[in-house]
């Protein structure tokens, strides 16, 4: 390496006749006539370095992802409803699913055979809340609606088909007719819980709905709602009074 320092400082002093600092050399280098000749000499090659060229492109990436994020702004709603332009407006919708609350159950019939057998018939009042701006849900078929006490069905039924609009709440009568068997250790327990005026009972329900945005619909999921209910009493033609209420909601795609 020292070799190599010296030859080249020994071949710049030779060029200035003789050895000579090399602030001598700079000062030469500097001179008036000496700077034409750096001007016109041939421009450096200023090529950038491969991972230069590639930061820079990540940059320009970076920057054009930038504007497009910045572009993309919901616009209010009443800035939506002042627009007169036929362009399309970006929307970003976030789903809820429809709250339920069982708002009546009324007994139409409740009676118990010799033969054990029960004949019920209800009819359940579900308040259905929709939340969403703009999504609607459309009620399909092969739904279910199932009322059972201590693990034996009493009655069943179906909801009806219906589209529900955005931001909108819906009462949902369902009927509900049954014939089963009800043994005596039903009949037991029963009477034990009318005695005390609290009588539970369990409402299953399985909807499948699609999701409806702007008037298209989108994919079927199914909505699954428990209601664990305590009524103060089961008696026919008589409005049956719900003291409590739990909900668990789930959603099978």
């Amino acid at each position: 390496m020292n070799t190599l320092v010296r030859s080249a400082t020994t071949s710049l002093s030779r060029r200035l006749n003789g050895y000579e600092p090399l602030d001598h050399y700079y000062d030469a280098f500097n001179r008036p006539e000496n700077l034409g000749r750096r001007t016109a000499s041939k421009p450096r090659n200023m090529s950038a370095h491969p991972g230069m060229a590639s930061f820079g492109y990540r940059v320009a990436k970076a920057k054009q992802r930038q504007m497009f994020l910045q572009s993309y702004k919901l616009a209010s709603r009443s800035k939506l409803r002042r627009s007169r332009s036929g362009k399309l407006k970006k929307v970003v919708v976030k789903p809820e699913i429809p709250r339920y609350n069982v708002d009546r159950f009324d007994v139409n019939a409740f009676n118990v055979q010799q033969d054990f057998s029960l004949h019920a018939e209800f009819v359940v009042t579900v308040k259905s809340d929709n939340p969403n701006q703009h999504i609607g849900f459309q009620y399909g078929k092969d739904s279910s609606v199932v009322v059972t006490y201590r693990d034996s069905i009493l009655c069943a039924g179906t909801l009806p088909t219906f589209l529900q609009p955005q931001e909108n709440t819906t009462m949902i009568q369902i009927l509900l007719k049954g014939e089963s068997e009800f043994g005596s250790g039903l009949q037991e327990a029963l009477m034990q819980n009318r005695k005390t005026g609290k009588i539970p009972l369990l409402v299953e329900v399985k909807a499948p709905i699609s999701v409806v945005v702007h008037d298209f619909p989108m994919r079927q999921v199914t909505v699954l709602l428990n209601c664990s209910l305590v009524v103060d009493n089961l008696s026919p033609k008589k409005k049956a009074r719900i003291l409590s209420s739990t909900y668990q909601y789930a959603v099978a795609l």
